[in-house]
């Protein structure tokens, strides 16, 4: 395997996984009445972000990682989604995104080089390897759960094949 396949394989894949889940929440909230606005602001507990803010977060931690992997601008999408739609958009625009990364864009021979970023200590930095498999994929795979988590809890029937794709 190589970098690419681990992360943009493994965020577009989880992408596409959540975006099947939200599109089955959605015809679930309309069965059962449930407006957009509660379905997005919907928690697991009062001190976690709510679903909309776990979906934007997974976005970013997607675009942002694979922006790092091939030296290219992050894209910026402003976390201003009200509605499901809104945030279905939000994931194919990111998956539309990771699909312009190509293996041949990232420079393995730089993994453990070249530097990003620790928002944590100013002035210091990660390795690409490090920020990506200390941070990053974690990241992702956090709030990913956790927007599948939040939807399972309050009854949307999803289960492990969801998760997986299957």
């Amino acid at each position: 395997m190589n970098i690419h396949e681990i992360t943009i394989g493994a965020y577009t894949r989880n992408l596409k996984n959540l975006l099947s889940i939200v599109e089955k929440a959605e015809n679930w909230a309309k069965e059962k009445k449930i407006s957009d606005e509660t379905l997005l602001q919907a928690r697991l507990t009062l001190d976690q972000f709510p679903l909309v803010k776990q979906i934007q977060i997974t976005s970013d931690q997607a675009k942002s990682s694979a922006a790092i992997l091939a030296n290219l601008p992050v894209p910026s999408f402003p976390d201003t989604e009200a509605t499901v739609q809104e945030i279905k958009e939000r994931i194919t625009k990111t998956i539309d995104f990771l699909n312009t990364v190509t293996p041949d864009m990232i420079d393995e021979t730089t993994l453990t080089t070249r530097t990003t970023p620790n928002r944590y200590v100013p002035g210091k930095g990660f390795t690409v390897y490090n920020h990506t498999f200390y941070s990053a994929l974690p990241q992702f795979f956090f709030h990913y759960v956790t927007a599948y988590s939040i939807l399972r809890h309050y009854g949307l029937g999803i289960g492990k094949a969801d998760f997986n794709g299957e």
